[in-house]
């Protein structure tokens, strides 16, 4: 029989305690920076793009075709820390919500985020039983949609639940605003979508960075989209030798033309930008 002494036992209490505060503190030490910290990871031929707001809050959008994502997600956020507060999918193409499987599976999602059903193909997937076998809320996102997360302000753009897309068409649009920085994500929109922004959305389309719809494909980013969304700076996700040709060399002039600098993750790896609200840097792993 083991027994324990009254002094052991205060002992014990006292080293788990600390334990547990220790690992608390560092499951938490990548959170609330002040800062805001976007990571366009290099996950192949895929989109996967990390949002941490300057109070820690956590939104990843899509995760690229495999479960090359757990690996970015634990280098950036620790092994610890197994919480994201929003994951949305984009459409349902495998290079973007591949990866969100393992997602699911790994990490305690608050909620994701999809387009309105009736535009996409989610229900003849996995994707739609997964959220509902582990119970994980879902918000449907249309076109005029607003939210406020932390000190984030999201506007959908697409799509519109009053018209009948096809997959890429369908990707949900969104621009994420932090104080005076913008980001327009354009997950794989075609220019047929391109014209529809530039006719409803105006000046709204305005933003410092772009992520490239259709990782550079040569049926977006066209002339007139670059000029109403006037970009600082362009974002390229793509795997490296894919065999779509992407991103097409007629995007690549068009950015130069138009003097727009741009990364590409098959030739910079991770791209990361740190914003204080006001400014921000780029930085990449290669």
């Amino acid at each position: 029989m083991i027994t324990l002494s009254i002094k052991n036992v205060k002992y014990s209490a006292i080293i788990f305690f600390s334990l547990a505060l220790f690992f608390w503190q560092f499951a938490s030490a990548g959170r609330g920076s002040g800062f805001l910290e976007v990571d366009f990871f290099d996950i192949g031929q895929g989109d996967a793009i990390f949002f941490e707001g300057p109070n820690g809050e956590q939104i990843l959008i899509d995760g690229g075709p495999d479960s090359t994502i757990l690996e970015k997600l634990g280098k950036e956020m620790g092994y610890f820390d197994r919480r994201v507060d929003i994951v949305v999918a984009t459409h349902p193409d495998k290079d973007h919500v591949g990866g969100l499987m393992d997602v699911l599976k790994y990490y305690n999602v608050g909620e994701v985020w999809i387009g309105v059903l009736e535009n996409y193909n989610f229900s003849q997937s996995e994707f739609l039983r997964v959220l509902e076998k582990r119970k994980i809320p879902v918000k449907y996102i249309k076109t005029g949609d607003n939210f406020n997360f932390g000190e984030l302000k999201i506007s959908v753009f697409n799509p519109s639940p009053k018209e009948k897309l096809k997959d890429n068409e369908s990707s949900a649009v969104l621009k994420i605003l932090y104080g005076g920085v913008s980001f327009l994500l354009t997950a794989d929109i075609t220019v047929n979508v391109e014209k529809k922004l530039i006719k409803s959305e105006k000046n709204a389309l305005d933003s410092d960075i772009l992520k490239v719809a259709h990782h550079g494909s040569k049926t977006s980013t066209s002339e007139d989209f670059l000029k109403s969304v006037s970009p600082e700076i362009a974002i390229i996700q793509v795997g490296q030798g894919n065999s779509y040709g992407h991103p097409h060399q007629s995007v690549l002039e068009r950015f130069e033309k138009f003097g727009i600098p741009f990364f590409r993750t098959d030739e910079n790896g991770d791209i990361e930008i740190i914003s204080d609200g006001k400014n921000y840097t780029v930085n990449s792993e290669k």
